[in-house]
């Protein structure tokens, strides 16, 4: 609904974009949507505006009605919110917590002030605060700001960076909460609030947001970093990994902690908002030092490459397990044959611990996955975000490896049965897109292909691969 509205002499344009639902909220904030989260209620308008509410539910449970009002002395708000071309009715997506077919699906996000994302552990079944997908929104209305110049999405992609600075806590966290009651910090997400911190800072030059930025970095250095045996730095995964509860194996390799899994996505985000930290705030020293530390446990990791032959055998016996069954039998066989397969591979593992695989396969993390697939695709788009702030020597060929490996295994599974298997293929366009512009250039008949496929099967774009400055760059 909008509205037209006259107060005080002055024109004021009143949004009220969705309707309103039932949340209950518990000590964290967190919040859990009845399976009747339907609000009835209805708006009248004369001399004044009034909402009427028709509620039932539980006790704890809050009423949360989304409206934004905006002076607008020349109506021409009305006008942005009410005539959508084509870029802005596109569906946009980020694996399986931001899908955007229209600018209004924000409100579905945006619950009392703050971006939540809209995934429920299923034990759990509760809603976080999410940095993640503030910074992917925020992305996305800087974009349509660019593609449109309406202030509007100016406007709301200040709205998202206040929330976000706004649910930051004097100490510099951001709570999650995602895997258990105990509210835990994943660094992913608060690592993606770094950067939208850093992003508005950039846009704005306003204090203010690097000031929240250094708050939430001093909270990583003090939770999700530790030294290892050489002296060099490593950025922990969250801080459930000082409790060393999930880890198939104990390992103190190269001096880490027990719990401390050497996830590689995390520890190469956390430098690429390190080095952007370095390059905005030079004086402090610091986190030039971080950078140099991280890279070098980095590459340190990377380098750990034992037991070559037994590794080689291994990885041809997994490539052709990934042959999809067709029959029941055939499903049954193959369930027996994977789970043989990963006992060896954990056995190995635990023996001769590496990362890197013959053939070009980076796995996710040491201890607590077995060839998470899907993050073939996050492994190599982080790796291609650092390349592109620090095109380092030492790290092309792993990026030139992982990458022939993924196309070979996409060749061989079949992008179409990746999809199906994980949301987290509908970034492959990005890793595309980052390869051909500062790697190397690629058929462009091919990426057009893998474009529409990703497309045609999940029915939108990747966010990134138009709006992240991370992925386009400046």
């Amino acid at each position: 609904m909008l509205l037209t509205v006259q107060y005080e002499k002055r024109i004021y344009t009143v949004w009220l974009p969705a309707a309103g639902a039932k949340f209950h909220f518990d000590q964290s904030q967190r919040i859990s949507a009845p399976e009747d989260s339907f609000l009835p209620c209805h708006w009248e308008v004369s001399s004044g505006i009034q909402l009427h509410l028709f509620l039932t539910g539980m006790p704890g449970e809050r009423a949360i009605v989304p409206f934004m009002i905006i002076e607008d002395a020349c109506e021409e708000f009305v006008g942005e919110i009410t005539s959508l071309n084509s870029i802005e009715r596109r569906v946009y997506r980020k694996t399986d917590w931001f899908y955007a077919s229209k600018p209004s699906d924000i409100w579905t996000y945006l619950v009392n002030g703050s971006l939540y994302d809209p995934r429920g552990h299923k034990d759990l079944k509760k809603r976080f605060k999410c940095q993640q997908c503030a910074f992917a929104w925020w992305s996305y209305f800087g974009f349509l700001f660019q593609e449109t110049g309406k202030k509007l999405y100016d406007i709301i992609q200040n709205v998202i960076a206040y929330s976000v600075v706004l649910d930051l806590s004097p100490k510099g966290e951001w709570g999650h909460g995602f895997w258990t009651d105990e509210i835990e910090t994943h660094a992913r997400f608060h690592l993606d609030g770094i950067h939208l911190l850093i992003s508005q800072y950039e846009k704005t030059g306003e204090s203010l947001w690097i000031e929240a930025a250094e708050r939430g970095m001093d909270f990583v250095s003090e939770h999700l970093m530790e030294q290892l045996d050489d002296g060099s730095l490593w950025f922990l995964h969250d801080t459930n990994e000082h409790m060393d509860k999930h880890a198939h194996f104990q390992s103190v390799l190269f001096g880490k902690s027990p719990g401390n899994s050497l996830c590689l996505n995390t520890h190469v985000q956390a430098l690429t908002v390190v080095n952007r930290l370095s390059h905005v705030i030079p004086q402090n020293t610091r986190y030039a030092e971080w950078s140099e530390k991280g890279l070098r446990a980095l590459q340190r990791v990377l380098e750990h490459q034992p037991a070559e032959a037994l590794y080689k055998i291994f990885i041809v016996m997994w490539m052709k397990s990934r042959k999809k069954p067709r029959s029941k039998v055939e499903v049954v066989a193959h369930a027996v044959k994977v789970r043989s397969i990963r006992k060896v591979f954990w056995a190995l593992r635990r023996q001769y611990p590496r990362l890197v695989y013959p053939g070009g396969w980076i796995d996710r993390d040491l201890t607590i996955s077995c060839f998470s697939e899907e993050y073939q695709i996050t492994n190599l788009k982080d790796f291609l975000t650092l390349y592109q702030q620090m095109p380092l020597s030492w790290l092309l060929p792993y990026i030139k490896n992982n990458f022939y490996f993924l196309r070979k295994f996409l060749l061989q599974f079949g992008l179409t049965n990746a999809l199906e298997s994980s949301p987290y293929y509908i970034e492959f366009m990005d890793v595309l897109y980052m390869y051909d512009k500062y790697i190397e250039k690629l058929d462009h008949e091919e990426m057009q292909r893998a474009k529409e496929a990703i497309c045609r099967q999940t029915g939108g774009y990747s966010v990134d691969y138009y709006a992240s400055e991370l992925v386009r760059g400046k």
